[in-house]
């Protein structure tokens, strides 16, 4: 937080202080202007600005906005006000206008640009006053921006007067207006350039009625009313899927492709989220997620980064702690959404614009660095062991699948994923066990290599019988729908050898390519594992039909 809560006990000790003291005091003299119209009790901050003939552009907006009231009422605030010599008749013209504009569209009054960027961008809530051997501070402004204040200067203009008491609050005059400073999300609807994001991040904007700002009136038919409605603006994707990028008190970066590499990498995504025919929301599904997962894991919070770490390596808010990696992904290696060397070339921030603003930095890029394989197509890994992912199995070729752990003492204990396998022992030499697993949230159009780990016996028993040790032969069967939502099957490997006494990956298909995408939805890609008993003409004696199946993996090879 940039700011305590001490401050604003400060702030609110300090306005008590302003009521209590007199002008008498010598003290208060030498701290406060109590000379003329601005002495102190009986005169508004409204009269004070009136009555000053420098101010009479700043008042005019004041007027038009529907300040004047608010600042001749009995609540206490802090005004920086410009003078004429620094901001013309011509241009409070302009502030006027944009706030018709802005009328005129509907907007509230609250995010009328006009109040927000330049009215509440010169008033503060409360009194704040500075003292001549006072070092710099920052304060927060009726937007919740923070912007400087010193004896000199208001956020980095020069300030020609300077604690002028009234009645509701105190009064300062400067050479200019206030420059306003955009926040990140602010700022992606103001750059033309990055119009494309900014115009599908704006469109999730809604505005929802909070009760605890709002001010309640009578009872009516057992609903409370309210006399002031207060709306807050709320953005479920900042919400959900990134971070509060418009919130002042927290501080991120946010790297952002420029409209034309926007549109090339919406041409690479649209392919990826090809939902069959029978999913009723297919096209909006498609159209959310391949313009959701272009910025996706592109904010940082510098909570969790600093400068001198991006260096090195930059997390993303969307990364998982390395603890945590291996339960989430089913590998203690994945580093997704986490950038190494993202200043260097290739790097995720190679080649921005670096944007100041309000509450951190915008990166515009020109080239978008980051890979689909680094946020959203991650490797699929299916751990057999993991009764969520088992769709079925044949109870009448094999008994009941057993769950086995490998000791830390065995040889195979870190060769086997999870330190655990699945097994399905036979009941005959004729019988042929299988199993069936759910494959999560496929994409189209992606070349992916499908493996299956296989376990020894001797994984999870040192003194595995030679019967346990036995050659095995597997099939592998894909399950899938088809473009029209019609389910096929795909046999990808039939009787298929596997090693004996080691943990074998196979190989089942390389580069294989699905038509429809199961992202987020019903029914997903399946993959049927099954004992093939005995090649023709072999004896019984040479092979087994239990199955030890360690796990499933699918890897996605896109931008590698």
């Amino acid at each position: 937080m940039k700011k305590t809560i001490n401050h604003y006990m400060a702030a609110a000790g300090l306005a008590m202080s302003v009521l209590a003291l007199g002008a008498c005091n010598d003290e208060w003299d030498d701290h406060y202007d109590v000379q003329g119209i601005g002495a102190g009790g009986n005169v508004s901050l409204w009269q004070t600005i009136t009555a000053n003939e420098e101010l009479t552009n700043f008042a005019r907006v004041l007027e038009a906005c529907g300040y004047q009231s608010k600042l001749a009422g009995d609540q206490v605030f802090t005004v920086f006000a410009p003078k004429n010599s620094g901001f013309s008749a011509q241009q409070a013209d302009s502030v006027i206008a944009l706030y018709e504009r802005e009328k005129s569209k509907g907007i509230i009054t609250k995010d009328n640009k006009a109040i927000k960027e330049f009215v509440q961008n010169h008033i503060a809530l409360y009194n704040h006053s500075v003292a001549q051997e006072g070092k710099d501070t920052s304060i927060v402004m009726m937007n919740g921006k923070y912007l400087s204040l010193g004896y000199g200067q208001f956020a980095g203009q020069t300030l020609t007067s300077r604690n002028t008491l009234t009645k509701n609050g105190i009064l300062f005059t400067t050479e200019q207006s206030a420059h306003y400073l955009p926040n990140v999300f602010e700022y992606l609807g103001t750059d033309a350039a990055l119009d494309s994001l900014s115009k599908f991040l704006y469109s999730y904007n809604n505005y929802k009625f909070d009760p605890d700002q709002s001010v309640p009136g009578e009872i009516v038919d057992g609903q409370t009313t309210y006399l002031d409605s207060v709306k807050v603006l709320e953005n479920v994707l900042l919400d959900t899927y990134f971070a509060p990028i418009n919130n002042e008190d927290s501080t991120y970066w946010m790297v952002v492709p420029d409209n034309s590499e926007w549109e090339r990498l919406l041409t690479q995504y649209r392919p990826y989220f090809n939902y069959n025919k029978r999913i009723a929301s297919r096209d909006s599904l498609a159209y959310l997620y391949s313009h959701l997962f272009i910025p996706n894991g592109s904010v940082f919070s510098m909570g969790w980064n600093t400068e001198q770490s991006f260096n090195d390596s930059a997390y993303s808010v969307n990364a998982r702690p390395y603890s945590m990696r291996e339960k989430i992904y089913g590998f203690a290696d994945a580093k997704y959404y986490v950038y190494d060397k993202p200043f260097e070339p290739g790097g995720a921030f190679y080649g921005a614009e670096k944007i100041q603003c309000s509450n951190g930095v915008v990166l515009k890029v020109p080239q978008w660095n980051i890979q689909p394989t680094q946020t959203f197509l991650w490797r699929i890994k299916v751990e057999a062991e993991s009764a969520g992912y088992r769709k079925e199995y044949d109870e009448s070729a094999g008994r009941t699948p057993t769950f086995v752990t490998v000791v830390d003492t065995s040889e195979f204990y870190n060769k086997v994923s999870n330190h655990a396998y699945l097994e399905i022992l036979s009941q005959s030499k004729d019988s042929k066990p299988s199993v069936t697993y759910y494959i999560p949230d496929i994409f189209s159009n992606v070349p992916y290599d499908i493996k299956l780990v296989m376990a020894p016996a001797l994984a999870g028993d040192p003194k595995a019988t030679e019967e346990q040790r036995k050659k095995l032969l597997v099939d592998v069967t894909l399950g899938y729908e088809d473009k029209d939502g019609v389910e096929q099957t795909t046999m990808l490997k039939r009787r298929f050898e596997c090693k004996q006494d080691v943990v074998d990956t196979i190989m089942v298909a390389e580069n294989y390519v699905f038509e429809t995408c199961t992202f987020e939805v019903d029914p997903q890609v399946t993959l049927k594992v099954a004992s093939s008993g005995r090649p023709p003409g072999s004896s019984k004696d040479q092979y087994q039909t239990s199955l030890r199946i360690d796990c499933i993996i699918l890897e996605p090879k896109v931008g590698q």
